[in-house]
């Protein structure tokens, strides 16, 4: 009997320990980041700090600022291709256009490779 308890115990420590080891692996791979979202046109500064989950976008940071801030986004989603028509009521146009840019590098709307600290920003800027 008291073998089978020492068994018994034994495979219980380690089926906890696997399971922590698996918990701590997935936890450490799909930690929230924190980043700063910025929106920058020619008379207007919103910045507020997101955190965003593994496999969230830019637009996914641009919608949390745009609820956080109480300002509106117009854009288009088609075929998984999504494009940004507009920010604040500022659209796009034959001299400016919303540029993104991801720690001064310019990005797609879908990015999602973020690290904590990273600045993102929309900026209405001249072709």
């Amino acid at each position: 009997m008291k073998k089978f308890l020492s068994i018994f115990l034994l495979v219980m420590l380690l089926a906890v320990g696997i399971g922590s080891f698996g918990f701590f692996y997935w936890y450490a791979q799909n930690k929230p980041v924190k980043i700063d979202v910025v929106v920058e046109t020619d008379a207007d500064l919103e910045i507020v700090q997101a955190s965003l989950n593994k496999n969230q976008t830019a637009l996914d940071a641009l919608l949390f600022l745009a609820d956080k801030k109480d300002f509106e986004v117009k854009y288009t989603d088609e075929s998984g291709s999504v494009f940004i028509e507009s920010i604040m009521g500022i659209e796009n146009g034959q001299e400016k256009y919303w540029l993104i840019l991801l720690n001064e590098e310019p990005v797609e709307i879908s990015h999602t490779d973020f690290n904590s600290g990273d600045e993102l920003k929309f900026i209405y800027s001249d072709f």
